[in-house]
């Protein structure tokens, strides 16, 4: 691990950091701007801090593999921070979003996750942020944890719109989206905090119907969920698979005390 304050002493040292991995016990600390000078890393962990703005003339990071970042701060529209971090990062093959909470971000927010190189993606958010993905094609996996699932699908194929719109992600619509390969190396899909409602059915109908190559579709309630655990076992366990090998392994319930 390297403190931000060595880094900021030293602009030669931290030009040639290649692994940084931070993390703060209670407080968020604000962490210092220097970071974006760190031009040689290859691997990114932040947790508990407050990820400044990338400042004007940032070259990005133009070897760096692996970027995590949990219950970490982002400022000044925040998705669109995010997204461009990611942009600045051409080699990126394993990205985790975990509880990023991201200042100034609404549903209706436009920005766009573009990462032609990522083959591990995991995105875990208790509320509905904007933007979406796009242009993934050596993705191998894929977590999605909260309530964007069925619209971070959806953009993975389906272009720009003009302001903000509502769907419903049934089978007509989701079908539009389908491309040849969106599901052509999916082997796994972990479902979290899932409350049953028409757009979380329609989706795990959807990916089973769809995805040839799938093993295992694990699904874990929300403990608000519509639905009891046993309804939700007989609801999924209908629905048709494309895959002669694919299981569902039911989770449960998460508990009520886990969201205190």
């Amino acid at each position: 691990m390297v403190s931000t304050s060595s880094i900021s002493s030293n602009g030669d040292k931290a030009s040639g950091v290649q692994a940084l991995d931070l993390s703060f016990p209670e407080l968020r600390f604000r962490l210092h701007p220097c970071l974006f000078s760190c031009g040689e890393l290859t691997s990114l962990a932040l947790n508990s801090c407050r990820l400044p703005p990338a400042p004007s003339g940032f070259a990005g990071f133009p070897n760096l593999k692996t970027l995590r970042l949990e219950d970490v701060d982002v400022p000044r529209h925040g998705g669109k921070e995010v997204a461009a971090l990611i942009a600045a990062s051409p080699l990126l093959e394993d990205l985790g979003l975990l509880a990023v909470k991201l200042i100034g971000d609404g549903p209706d927010e436009e920005w766009v996750i573009r990462a032609p190189n990522l083959r591990n993606l995991t995105m875990v958010c208790e509320t509905a942020f904007g933007g979406r993905v796009e242009d993934l094609p050596r993705l191998d996996e894929g977590r999605l944890f909260g309530p964007n699932c069925a619209k971070f699908l959806a953009g993975m194929s389906q272009g720009c719109t003009e302001g903000a719109k509502e769907f419903e992600a049934n089978d007509k619509f989701l079908n539009a989206q389908l491309t040849d390969d969106m599901f052509v190396k999916l082997h796994v899909v972990q479902l979290k905090n899932i409350a049953c409602v028409r757009n979380e059915m329609h989706f795990m109908e959807f990916v089973l119907s769809k995805a040839r190559l799938l093993r295992k579709l694990y699904v874990r309630l929300s403990f608000y969920a519509i639905c009891s655990n046993e309804e939700a076992v007989i609801d999924i366990a209908e629905y048709p698979r494309t895959s002669s090998d694919a299981e569902i392994i039911f989770m449960g319930r998460e508990s009520e005390s886990l969201l205190k």
